[in-house]
């Protein structure tokens, strides 16, 4: 893995036939004019992708709530940066720009960042069955996904079975959980 370049580069180069990305790959896919569709991944009983985006928040401490929405809104609608959303970067996190068709148009068709199966394969599967990303909700992520992680190189580079290492990754993890952030 160490050797292949980017995800992007490695697809535009034929190194690789298939990558498992985020979306904004889309960006430098439909940048390089590369011929490229996207299909879901293989599931068991349901589709379950997740949703991973950057946050908001607005504080009920704050003193300028009625603002605070107003310049939320004002960041979360697509129009002002239509472009960024287009090019393949970015995607709504409006209900509304995936549900209606003159708004959908506006950023998800007729573009080299979102080919034929786009809107099956990922805007119309994360619409219907998104679930929020780990980060999101459990406490302490980046460090047990660290852990977690560094027990899977060594599965990837030889040195320990699969079972090794996720025995070694379960007995350093379980010390880090600390909950949820959604959950007393």
């Amino acid at each position: 893995a160490k050797s292949i370049p980017s995800q992007a580069v490695a697809l535009q180069s034929k190194l690789v036939a298939m990558s498992m990305h985020g979306q904004w790959i889309n960006l430098d896919l439909g940048a390089a004019k590369v011929n490229y569709d996207i299909g879901v991944l293989p599931k068991m009983k349901r589709s379950v992708p997740m949703g991973t985006s950057g946050l908001s928040v607005i504080y009920k401490s704050s003193p300028h709530i009625e603002e605070a929405w107003m310049l939320t809104k004002f960041l979360e609608n697509p129009e002002g940066s239509i472009d960024l959303y287009k090019g393949g970067l970015w995607m709504p996190t409006m209900t509304k720009w995936y549900t209606d068709p003159a708004l959908v148009a506006q950023w998800a068709e007729n573009n080299p960042a979102h080919p034929a199966g786009f809107k099956d394969a990922m805007m119309n599967n994360l619409l219907n069955n998104a679930v929020p990303s780990a980060p999101y909700y459990v406490k302490n992520f980046s460090k047990i996904n660290a852990i977690t992680f560094a027990e899977i190189d060594a599965v990837m580079l030889g040195k320990k079975t699969a079972a090794e290492a996720m025995k070694e990754a379960e007995a350093k993890v379980l010390p880090e959980i600390q909950g949820r952030y959604d959950a007393p």
